[in-house]
């Protein structure tokens, strides 16, 4: 059997019309482990800015944008640590999207992991 083996949680998305200033929302989370790649399209016409965490208060610290009709793709499973250890977006935590105010279009997240 082959030893690593990737699956994808459901691809998760967010209708930027239904943005507000400064409010972050969830785009998806890594509830089947952690993630290695995350995978981030706007298709919208904003900038969509980016953030990482488990609840609102990391939310709004936004870490990334992704400009209109643009990509962002972080493949942290290729981050191999000094230890042997790989970099991941941790189990249960979320990709949060915010912007000015609402736009036209989706964003999309897929979030890939490690299958047992």
């Amino acid at each position: 059997m082959p030893k690593d083996i990737m699956q994808a949680e459901l691809l998760g998305t967010l209708d930027t019309s239904t943005l507000v200033a400064g409010v972050p929302q969830t785009i998806n989370v890594a509830q089947s482990g952690p993630a290695l790649i995350v995978r981030i399209v706007n298709r919208s016409n904003i900038d969509v800015k980016i953030s990482y965490g488990l609840d609102l208060s990391q939310a709004l610290l936004a870490q990334d944008i992704v400009p209109p009709l643009g990509e962002l793709l972080l493949p942290f499973g290729a981050n191999n640590q000094a230890n042997n250890e790989v970099a991941v977006l941790p189990k249960n935590w979320a990709v949060w999207g915010q912007a000015a105010g609402a736009g036209v279009g989706n964003v999309y997240c897929a979030l890939y992991f490690e299958a047992n």
